[in-house]
């Protein structure tokens, strides 16, 4: 498939402890490019995307984690072209920070 340009979306995520419930919550903002024909496009993408980053995992404390989608924050159409190279087709992160927000009761996540 031939994609005409490259879509950066702008995209927060969660990052979950399994049972956390206080304190403040982890938020991991990125910058996605994808190759698509426009921003809509990009978006179906990025549904794919977060499927893929949100299964959980053990980190190195022995803690359950996962990322999970919270909202897309804006979309820029770029002058890149479609047929530049990526290293996964599917989305790559060009840019990430960590930032934090109070915990809101639907960020709570039991666990795998």
């Amino acid at each position: 498939m031939t994609y005409t340009h490259c879509v950066c979306l702008k995209v927060d995520f969660l990052v979950q402890f399994a049972a956390a419930s206080t304190g403040l919550q982890l938020i991991d903002e990125q910058l996605i490019l994808f190759r698509a024909h426009s921003i809509e496009d990009a978006h179906q993408q990025l549904t794919h995307y977060a499927d893929h980053i949100a299964k959980p995992y053990l980190n190195s404390d022995k803690r359950w984690v996962r990322w999970q989608f919270d909202r897309v924050l804006d979309a820029y159409e770029s002058d890149l072209p479609g047929t530049l190279a990526f290293s996964d087709a599917g989305g790559t992160e060009v840019f990430s920070t960590f930032k934090r927000r109070r915990r809101r009761p639907a960020d709570y996540w039991a666990g795998p």
